[in-house]
């Protein structure tokens, strides 16, 4: 029912009472007041300079609580919302009154103090942990490299070597003068001049030269690809035909594997082509037998033999491209299977054996230029892994292992595409190259044998113009200095140098100058030629290696030299040719 009708009970409705009026919302009224950003204008209204008188309200104040006490702002804050008035007459330094937030304001583009002094902090804190970071680091460098822990004497001795990103003139050699006597002593000849072969040293002290090419046409340049064996033999200082391969190769591996047959893998066929075929050859029989083939042809690839027994078999070319893969030989089933790869294709490398089993994979030339780093592969896992930057891209190097247990790598070719008359060594301990030092003469393709008082020797390759080099010298690892030993009579490269169980060493054939292939052969005597006998030959060598000397320098990688430390880098040629004398090799022509 309406107000003031009946309702349904009969009853009267109470009249309704009005409301009472709305009362107005009263203006907003911020409890905290907005302040301006650091850096801005004041708001607008605020005067520019000067300040409202003193107990002049401030616009946007609430209003204090009867009897609460007031609220005094911290001294030296020009953010404080509780500054009613001015605190006396303008402050110096330009700033101006704000209204609103109640202080002082700084002038533009000046910071507040308390700003100020947070920046001046934090700058203060950076600089300070930039300092330690430096100064740690100094102390830690210093520390490692004036260590004698490791047993190898410490950097700052090391002479002409530094830590530089260019330490000394790569392609400069040391400037000694080499004497024009010959230094090598002629032995009888090889049945048939040969270049990129194999020399291998048997544990009798015989040694097995196998494959190489030779000379058809001296004014072509056509060579044949030889399958044909000889065994040179120490005591009578001759060479003795020994059967053949199976197949002509050239620019192939050797392995001496433990039951005294020597493996042959790969190399350019008559052809022209990369191989992927191997065998198994029987010195006592001359007779060779096929393996599986391999997984890939290589060209100039480099094998060492496993402390398992087993062959790895690392880079090299497949006649247009260098190959990132590699492949373990098993003696047991005469096959290859594959292992990991590099990230980039890798020809031309280096392949020593450590004394712990791993092997230190070196230098070389991928499809993009010229390589200067190093790898190690562990046989357990069967994994490559990135071991530090060379001083220089090194293409066509030779290493050694050296009696210490670190590996001396040597010459090879630059980036630039000169040779270097530098060495540099690795020391397994810090798994790093420890620095470079200048040779006497530039060196690609040269052989490298360590001799039995730990010097290495360095016979003939190439120079910057690819041209056979003359000169040997002994490189002191300790030292690091030169001693140049002579001149030969004919400079060459693509030949084979290994160390004899008499401690002297056996340099055969080789690329000569101008366009000629070499028969003949000549022995190196660390400590001078023996006395002639009555009839005028060279007494016959005996004895054991001396200590520290590696039997198979210069031959076979069993004793974790590369199998490049006594051959030579990969000379180019064309494939219907078969090889040429340019050291300078190409992926298409091997």
């Amino acid at each position: 029912p309406l107000p003031g009708t009946w309702s349904a009970q009969g009853q009267a409705r109470p009249p309704l009472q009005p409301r009472p009026p709305l009362q107005p919302v009263p203006p907003f009224q911020p409890t905290r007041p907005m302040q301006p950003l650091p850096g801005t204008r004041p708001p607008s209204g605020a005067p520019a300079t000067g300040a409202p008188a003193t107990g002049a309200p401030t616009t946007g104040t609430p209003a204090r609580r009867s009897g609460a006490p007031a609220r005094q702002a911290p001294r030296d804050n020009p953010y404080s919302r509780n500054r009613p008035t001015a605190p006396g007459g303008p402050p110096s330094g330009g700033r101006t009154w704000d209204s609103q937030g109640g202080a002082w304001w700084p002038a533009q583009n000046q910071a507040p103090r308390n700003q100020t002094r947070s920046s001046t902090n934090a700058s203060a804190w950076i600089a300070i942990g930039i300092v330690a970071v430096i100064v740690i680091g100094i102390i830690a460098s210093a520390s490692m490299n004036t260590s004698s822990n490791d047993g190898y004497p410490p950097v700052a001795d090391y002479t002409d070597f530094a830590y530089s990103s260019v330490p000394v003139a790569l392609d400069t050699p040391a400037g000694v003068t080499f004497p024009a006597a010959d230094p090598l002593v002629p032995v009888a000849s090889m049945n048939l001049p040969r270049a990129n072969h194999t020399a291998t040293l048997l544990p009798d002290g015989r040694v097995v030269i196998a494959g190489g090419v030779t000379l058809r046409d001296s004014l072509s340049n056509s060579t044949d690809t030889l399958a044909s064996v000889e065994i040179y033999d120490s005591a009578a200082r001759t060479f003795s035909a020994a059967g053949d391969l199976m197949t002509g190769r050239s620019l192939h591996t050797a392995t001496l594997l433990k039951d005294g047959t020597i493996l042959f893998a790969g190399g350019k066929g008559a052809d022209g082509q990369a191989l992927g075929t191997a065998e198994v050859f029987d010195p006592k029989t001359g007779k060779s037998s096929p393996t599986k083939p391999m997984s890939t042809g290589r060209i100039s690839a480099s094998a060492v033999l496993l402390d398992d027994g087993t062959v790895l078999i690392v880079g090299g070319s497949d006649g247009t491209n260098m190959l990132k893969s590699a492949e373990i030989y098993d003696p047991s089933d005469s096959a290859f299977r594959e292992t990991s790869s590099f990230i980039l294709g890798n020809g031309y490398v280096t392949a020593t054996k450590l004394k712990n089993g791993e092997v230190l994979v070196a230098g070389g030339s991928s499809n993009y230029g010229d390589l200067g780093w190093g790898n190690l592969y562990d046989p357990t896992s069967g994994a490559f892994e990135d071991t530090g930057l060379m001083k220089a891209d090194r293409e066509g190097a030779t290493s050694c292992l050296l009696p210490d247990g670190r590996v001396i790598v040597i010459g090879g070719v630059n980036g630039s595409g000169k040779a270097n008359a530098s060495a540099e060594i690795y020391n397994p301990d810090r798994q790093d190259f420890e620095g470079v030092a200048r040779l006497g003469d530039i060196r690609s393709g040269n052989t490298s044998t360590v001799l039995p008082d730990g010097t290495v020797l360095l016979v003939g390759g190439a120079d910057a113009n690819d041209d056979p080099i003359r000169t040997v010298e002994r490189f002191n690892p300790t030292t690091l200095q030169t001693e140049p030993i002579g001149t030969m009579t004919a400079g060459r490269y693509g030949h084979t140098a290994t160390l004899l169980n008499d401690g002297s060493v056996l340099v055969v054939g080789g690329w000569s100058y101008p366009k000629d292939i070499l028969a003949d052969a000549a022995l190196y005597y660390p400590n001078g030629a023996p006395s002639a006998t009555p009839t005028g030959s060279l007494a016959p060598p005996g004895g054991s290696p001396a200590p520290g000397a590696s039997p198979n320098s210069g031959g076979s990688p069993a004793p974790g030299a590369s199998p490049n430390s006594g051959g030579s880098r990969a000379p180019g040629g064309s494939p219907a040719a078969g090889e040429s004398p340019s050291p300078s090799a190409s992926p298409a022509a091997g």
